[in-house]
């Protein structure tokens, strides 16, 4: 996944609002609902495409980054370390 909601950044209604409490709760929930799904490559790879996202909107929009997008991309980095961890101790074994 590339940077999706990111591609027309210039444009203000096309900006990740975290401030925006559907689009945070959105996030978050799948967050919370990740640790409930039982393909974890699956899992990996939404944590994946979100974090994309969020770094997309770092790079290309640093004016709108607040500090509850820096704590999603902390939230999102360490899902996807903790389910790769997970996977990779299944295949090891």
């Amino acid at each position: 996944m590339g940077c999706i909601l990111s591609k027309n950044v210039n444009s203000d209604k096309n900006r990740l609002d975290l401030d925006d409490e559907d689009t945070f709760n959105h996030i978050t929930d799948f967050i919370k609902n990740a640790s409930m799904e039982n393909d974890l490559f699956h899992r990996r790879n939404l944590a994946d495409n979100w974090l994309t996202e969020m770094k997309c909107w770092q790079l290309a929009s640093p004016q709108w980054m607040t500090e509850r997008h820096y704590l999603l991309i902390e939230l999102l980095e360490r899902e996807k370390a903790e389910i790769e961890q997970i996977i990779y101790k299944k295949n090891d074994n």
